[in-house]
């Protein structure tokens, strides 16, 4: 999540070579980070990896 921040250079460059708004950017990447992080959450709780 932490690379979707704008106070990360790389996000610029990546803006700028693709043509887009970096609001448009955060706001689709963002839905799949927080369901991925979320995802992987869930399956860490499920194996014991991390406790309750």
């Amino acid at each position: 999540m932490h690379l979707l921040s704008p106070l990360q250079g790389s996000i610029y460059v990546l803006a700028g070579l693709l043509g887009i708004d970096i609001d448009d950017h955060i706001r689709l990447v963002a839905k799949y980070a927080l369901g991925t992080t979320l995802v992987m959450k869930i399956v860490a709780i499920l194996f014991g990896i991390l406790s309750i």
